[in-house]
């Protein structure tokens, strides 16, 4: 059953799956993110049974344009949660795997044991070979804040996880955050800029003024790291495009990533 949810041309939708792909690089190449998500009220718990949980079986393949498969499966337990918050937080899960540039089909299964229901997902990325010296972006990471206390970027992000569906609330605060790869170094200090907005279709309709990462936010000289947030209550419900632009000042080089989301 789920070699069938994991080959079929058409996903299994019994249990819903949301899949996110994105890539990182770093001194030993790529590395593949995969998070995946099921949301927590499709598994029926009985609160008054002690020790209740649900066990699910999830497979995943990377496939490359050479052919080349990377694959992984586990054992995935879920148990109830005792608050409202936390019962409506959905199950969300992450896998890394080491790969080489190309383009992927990454696929994953996943199996209820108790109940015998299956879900699949599918998604396309293309990992490119980032050159030495050259100007380059990681994957676009998305998340979500939904409290409206202040967050200081001179601290750090801090932790929320990763929004696999990409659905955000418009009383929300979107976070992403991405990392510039081989930024030159001029008196030891790297001097890149990043410039994002906000599109649907075509048309922008947020912009964020161009903000320089700050020297010293990392101590590797090839990869340097940067988030910020974005408001969305001024978006009305509907799909966007977040595009991020690295310009190095110094080289005279740009790098790009886009990502899609929708605003509910």
């Amino acid at each position: 059953e789920l070699l069938s949810a994991l080959g079929s041309h058409y996903p299994f939708a019994s249990l819903p799956i949301s899949l996110s792909v994105g890539f990182v690089q770093n001194a030993e190449g790529a590395t593949l993110h995969t998070s995946m998500q099921v949301d927590r009220g499709v598994f029926d718990f009985n609160s008054g049974t002690e020790g209740q949980k649900a066990e699910v079986d999830v497979i995943g393949v990377a496939v490359d344009d050479r052919g080349q498969i990377y694959s992984f499966k586990h054992v995935l337990t879920v148990i109830p949660q005792t608050s409202q918050e936390s019962s409506e937080t959905p199950v969300v899960w992450n896998q890394q795997l080491k790969v080489q540039p190309g383009l992927y089909q990454v696929r994953v299964a996943v199996r209820d044991r108790q109940t015998g229901r299956t879900g699949s997902a599918m998604q396309w990325i293309e990992i490119p070979a980032v050159a030495q010296n050259r100007l380059a972006m990681s994957s676009l990471f998305l998340g979500e804040r939904r409290d409206r206390s202040s967050s200081d970027s001179t601290q750090g992000p801090q932790p929320i996880r990763v929004d696999v569906d990409r659905h955000f609330s418009r009383t929300s605060v979107l976070r992403f955050q991405t990392y510039v790869y081989n930024a030159a170094r001029v008196a030891g200090s790297p001097d890149v800029w990043i410039q994002a907005q906000i599109l649907r279709g075509s048309q922008p309709v947020v912009a964020v003024a161009p903000n320089k990462i700050p020297p010293d936010v990392s101590a590797d000289a090839t990869r340097l790291p940067y988030w910020t947030e974005i408001s969305l209550a001024q978006l009305p419900a509907g799909r966007y495009t977040l595009q991020v632009s690295a310009t190095d000042r110094a080289a005279n080089s740009n790098a790009s990533q886009t990502v899609n989301f929708s605003v509910d």
